[in-house]
């Protein structure tokens, strides 16, 4: 019995089993980015409905609105490349 030919299967149906996993904890990962969106558009909504009633000033959600839009241009990069990936 080649025991080397044994090992090299066994090596390369490990390889496959990996990359399948990978792939799906990415698409796991993916999803938790995608909801993370969904949450930062809520605050936004938040943000913004808090202005229109004047429950807050503009000038007084100014820096929180700029940081979140910076938070949504980095969520969305990162779901653009993790789709590159899967």
């Amino acid at each position: 019995m080649d025991y080397g030919l044994r090992f090299a299967d066994a090596q390369s149906q490990f390889r496959v089993t990996l990359q399948k996993v990978m792939a799906l904890e990415e698409g796991n990962y993916l999803r938790h980015i995608r909801i993370s969106r969904g949450s930062l558009m809520e605050l936004e909504t938040q943000l913004e409905l808090s202005v229109r009633l004047n429950l807050l000033e503009r000038e007084h959600v100014i820096e929180t609105w700029k940081i979140s839009q910076e938070v949504g241009r980095m969520l969305t990069v990162l779901a653009s490349r993790l789709k590159e990936t899967v």
